[in-house]
């Protein structure tokens, strides 16, 4: 009964997207899409998840109400502007159009996606040289997982792998002018793959296909909105570039499930999920990741042992731990303690680190300003048609889109890429790669 419910209250949300955007593809559908997805994989049964407390529930909808808000207060403050003064912050009249150089875009994709490479093939070189050999490193799966967790793999050079995130963005760019899946998105994916086999995680494989696909449709919406330009028809590439994807894909995920250890048993689970453990791509341990992350806020909420010791500490953790390498301050861990619920999991929704940061400010303020600057953005982006405003949003819809799970910025790749990206933007834009008068060709 309460699945059906959600789905009844998830719809006007879908919807709202849809009418204030004109397309599905918004925050507001977006997140709409994926929190009712969340409670509804919570609520399925195939685990005896604790029940949702009524704090637990009151957060999430205050969450959810304020990223509507934060959306609809620049519809209101847009039709205010037009109505006081002909001058509108989103005069697309005001500012040049830039455009993007296949060419030399296809060289820098290839650039960044080399370094890329070479910080997985880099990081295998390190295992080798702890293991041996690569069948004792795959033997020794759930060891490394652990060590990476814990402290680090020593002699690994970091954030190297923050190049292939740029290359999936820049492929993103590549394949929205030429309205298809460019080859070359396979180049950066796969030295994100190379890099989270030697990690033996997926969520960075994740991280990159949402950021590539994320950055194609918005580059592509803005393009088809301004410039009205006809797609290529080129089904059977882009069929047979997608299928080669989502083999990688589902095969680099089937390997690291299969040599980390996961568990794929657990306490309280149905027969029909039990039934799972041996299927290679449906398993328990997919469930878990689909449905687990509100239970651990709830259960996070319930024991209320975790808050910041410094302000924002969770939203701005990398900035801290760059500041901690100068004995500024102290060093705090990645990962989060986990709760059993009954399965031992440690992701909270980024619910988690906003309240733990801020209290119910964060709950409130933080969801409004994803809102709120989402959609100015759009407005600009389609407007000005500028790179620079193009990739805020693109970052702030990849927190969007993973606010199911974690506060993405937790992560010092994200802060990285998104500075290589404005870097590379900002450099080549007074060089050769942007030509604000000259049509695609």
């Amino acid at each position: 009964m309460l699945i059906v419910i959600l789905f009844i209250l998830s719809l006007p949300g879908v919807y709202l997207g849809k009418y204030l955007f004109g397309r599905w593809f918004n925050h507001v559908t977006i997140y709409t899409v994926i929190w009712f997805g969340l409670l509804f994989f919570y609520h399925l049964g195939y685990i005896k998840y604790y029940p949702l407390s009524f704090e637990t529930w009151s957060y999430i909808i205050l969450a959810y109400l304020s990223l509507i808000f934060g959306t609809i207060t620049v519809f209101i403050s847009r039709t205010a502007l037009k109505q006081s003064s002909e001058i509108s912050l989103f005069n697309s009249k005001q500012f040049k159009t830039e455009f993007i150089n296949s060419a030399k875009l296809k060289k820098i994709i290839i650039f960044f996606s080399l370094i890329g490479i070479f910080s997985g093939l880099q990081q295998w070189y390190i295992l080798i040289k702890l293991y041996g050999n690569i069948p004792s490193i795959l033997l020794n799966g759930s060891e490394i997982y652990r060590m990476r967790v814990e402290e680090g793999i020593p002699g690994v050079i970091p954030y190297l792998q923050s190049f292939s995130y740029v290359g999936l963005f820049l492929s993103g760019l590549y394949g929205a002018k030429k309205k298809s899946i460019p080859l070359i998105t396979v180049l950066p994916l796969f030295g994100v793959i190379v890099k989270e086999l030697a990690n033996f995680s997926r969520a960075g494989i994740l991280l990159g296909f949402v950021l590539f696909l994320t950055t194609y449709i918005l580059t592509k919406n803005m393009i088809v909105t301004n410039d009205n330009i006809k797609a290529k028809k080129n089904k059977s590439k882009n069929v047979a570039i997608i299928i080669v994807i989502v083999i990688l894909l589902i095969s680099s995920a089937v390997f690291i499930r299969a040599f980390r250890g996961t568990v794929e048993s657990f306490s309280g689970s149905s027969k029909e999920l039990s039934s799972l453990r041996t299927n290679l791509l449906i398993s328990p341990s997919l469930y878990l990741y689909m449905s687990a992350h509100i239970g651990v806020f709830n259960m996070y909420l319930k024991v209320d042992e975790e808050k910041s010791e410094v302000f924002g500490k969770n939203t701005f953790l990398p900035i801290y731990n760059f500041i901690a390498k100068l004995n500024l301050v102290k060093h705090f861990k990645q990962y989060h303690r986990g709760y059993y619920i009954p399965v031992w999991t440690n992701t909270g929704t980024y619910l988690r680190e906003l309240h733990s940061d801020f209290g119910i400010v964060g709950i409130i303020l933080g969801p409004y300003l994803l809102g709120l600057f989402s959609t100015i953005l759009i407005f600009v982006v389609n407007s000005r048609k500028n790179l620079f405003y193009l990739t805020l949003l693109v970052f702030l819809y990849v927190i969007i889109i993973f606010s199911f799970l974690v506060l993405i910025s937790r992560l010092g790749v994200f802060y990285i890429s998104l500075m290589l990206i404005l870097f590379t933007i900002g450099f080549l834009q007074n060089k050769v790669l942007f030509f604000p008068s000259k049509p695609f060709k």
